[in-house]
């Protein structure tokens, strides 16, 4: 769920589609959407991110020929997720009884969690994209294929790490770093330490050890 709302979050469009229009300007053929629905579709893909929502057109008084794309409609599809898209987020129109159309926390509750929450909602200082949404819904194919994906990788660096504890990132650092500060005096001074520091004497010793005599 953390890689897809990234995903969603950051990740740009790399592709920006229309219904391909036809040299006459006549209507455009339909497509089929996520949904199986055929219908125009304006399609925004990009690294983890796959929108598809259905648009309206302008067309001639014989309906055979289009003026210009106008208004968005719904079933809207906002997926994400990566290498697979496992997260979902469907916006669906919804009325009231008197024919209005609900919106916001007037929605019922299976539609609030069906759309998510939108990325306009969101601070500022995080620089969401808009007109996105974090999907909460889960695509289930894509959903175990990247779980099982990421658990390998975690099981993967964790048997090596276990492997050889000894070749950890603090050894390594301290190994790699260390030298560069030690310009003689340091570990010198260290090396008299360790000769000089008192230690008992031994049984039948009469005395203590003696000391050694440090060379820099």
């Amino acid at each position: 769920m953390l890689v897809a709302w990234v995903c969603i979050l950051w990740s740009p469009y790399t592709r920006s589609e229309l219904p391909p229009e036809q040299e006459d300007r006549r209507v455009p053929n339909t497509h089929p959407g996520p949904d199986g629905v055929y219908g125009w579709w304006w399609t925004g893909q990009g690294f983890g991110v796959s929108d598809a929502v259905p648009i309206g057109a302008a067309v001639t008084e014989g309906e055979e020929h289009l003026r210009y794309w106008r208004g968005r409609h719904t079933p809207a599809f906002y997926r994400a997720g990566w290498p697979a898209l496992s997260m979902q987020s469907v916006v669906t129109s919804n009325q009231n009884v008197a024919g209005g159309k609900l919106a916001g926390w007037s929605l019922p509750y299976q539609e609030i969690l069906r759309r998510g929450l939108q990325t306009s909602l969101l601070p500022a200082w995080l620089h969401a994209r808009e007109e996105r949404r974090l999907p909460i819904v889960p695509l289930w194919s894509g959903f175990v294929v990247n779980t099982s994906l990421y658990f390998g990788v975690l099981f993967a660096f964790s048997f090596l790490w276990r492997k050889d504890p000894k070749k950890n990132v603090q050894q390594s650092l301290h190994r790699s770093v260390r030298p560069r500060f030690d310009f003689g005096g340091i570990g010198c001074i260290e090396r008299w330490i360790r000769r000089h520091r008192p230690f008992p004497a031994a049984v039948g010793d009469g005395g203590g050890q003696k000391h050694g005599v440090a060379r820099c």
